[in-house]
């Protein structure tokens, strides 16, 4: 049985409002707005982000025997230009212009799945009952991605 596990928007702003860390917030929108998974989230550059409000999807990061990789989609379908809100765009350029000494090879996220992972459950944690607890692989690909086989149990902590 295919179960969704997505939040609500407001069960979404909800946990946002929970998100103190510039860059955690803005890469949890980024993840619930386009709907990228968190592989694509972290392999993303400065120059994916096209005016206006267009992001460009063609990298995933990966971790493997050690070593840190970004790697093409898996099929050509996974090369793809996602439209986001005008003010998320926004928000994003500003977050990079910040972002010291970084260039056009540099990924705009330097933290780890794992970060998200801990982010996510801390947030929900604060945020409350309004948002159903997740497992920690739950993020973001049955959060704010549904389709995976899973019962409704396995959703829910």
């Amino acid at each position: 049985m295919l179960v969704r596990c997505i939040w609500t928007k407001d069960q979404f702003d909800q946990f946002i409002a929970t998100i103190n860390k510039t860059r955690m917030r803005i890469a949890f929108e980024l993840l619930f707005y386009s709907g990228i998974r968190e592989g694509e989230l972290l392999a993303l550059f400065p120059d994916d982000f096209t005016a206006p409000n267009i992001l460009k999807k063609s990298k995933n990061y990966s971790y493997i025997n050690g070593k840190e990789m970004i790697t093409g989609p898996k099929t050509q379908k996974g090369n793809r230009s996602l439209t986001i809100p005008n003010s998320l765009y926004d928000e994003v350029q500003q977050y990079i212009s910040m972002l010291y000494g970084i260039g056009p090879e540099d990924r705009i996220f330097e933290f780890t799945k794992n970060a998200l992972y801990n982010a996510i459950t801390k947030g929900a944690d604060r945020a409350g009952s309004v948002t159903n607890r997740l497992k920690q692989h739950g993020i973001p690909t049955d959060t704010f991605i549904p389709i995976r086989k899973k019962s409704w149990r396995e959703c829910l902590m």
